[in-house]
C-alpha cells in the first residue's frame, strides 16, 4: 500500500493503517487523518467506501482459502519408538539377570540408613568433615567391600 502524497502525516497516516502504532501516537495520527485534506482524501480513496469492500472481500477469501497446517504423526511414532525401545531392552536386562547376580552386602542397608541419618552429634560424620553427606556414604561402601 502506498503512503498519501501528504509529506507531513504521510508515515504516520501508513503507520496507522499498519497498526505500528502506540495509544498516544494513534491518536496523533487520528487527528492527522481527520485535519489534513491530502490525507483525509487518501483515507477515504483507499480504506472507506467501496475500497473497504474490496479489502473485506479480500480478506474474506483469504480465510476461506486458509487450511491449518496437518499435525504431523512423525513425533508421535517417535515417541511410541521410544517407549517400545525402552521395554524391550528392560525386558531384555531383567531376563539376562538384572545385574547379573550381583547383590550388595547384607549389611549396606543399614550402612545406607544411618549415613543418611541426621544425628544429633556427627556418628555417621564418617570422613569427619562436620557434615554427614553422600560422601560418608560412599566412604561406608569403600570400606565394607
Amino acid at each position: 500500500m502506498r503512503a498519501p502524497d501528504c509529506s507531513e502525516h504521510a508515515a504516520l497516516v501508513l503507520d496507522l493503517v499498519r497498526g505500528r502504532l502506540d495509544d498516544r501516537a494513534e491518536i496523533e495520527a487520528e487527528q492527522a487523518r481527520r485535519s489534513c485534506p491530502v490525507c483525509a482524501a487518501w483515507w477515504h480513496e483507499h480504506l472507506e467506501g467501496t475500497a473497504a469492500r474490496v479489502v473485506g472481500d479480500q480478506v474474506a477469501q483469504a480465510f476461506s482459502r486458509f487450511e491449518a497446517p496437518r499435525r504431523s504423526r512423525r513425533r508421535a511414532w517417535l515417541a511410541a519408538a521410544a517407549a517400545l525401545l525402552l521395554a524391550i531392552s528392560g525386558a531384555l536386562w531383567w531376563r539376562a539377570g538384572g545385574l547379573g547376580g550381583q547383590t550388595l552386602p547384607p549389611d549396606t542397608t543399614a550402612m545406607i540408613e544411618r549415613a543418611f541419618e541426621q544425628p544429633a552429634s556427627t556418628d555417621g560424620d564418617l570422613n569427619h568433615d562436620g557434615v554427614v553427606d553422600a560422601s560418608d556414604l560412599a566412604l561406608a561402601l569403600r570400606q565394607s567391600t
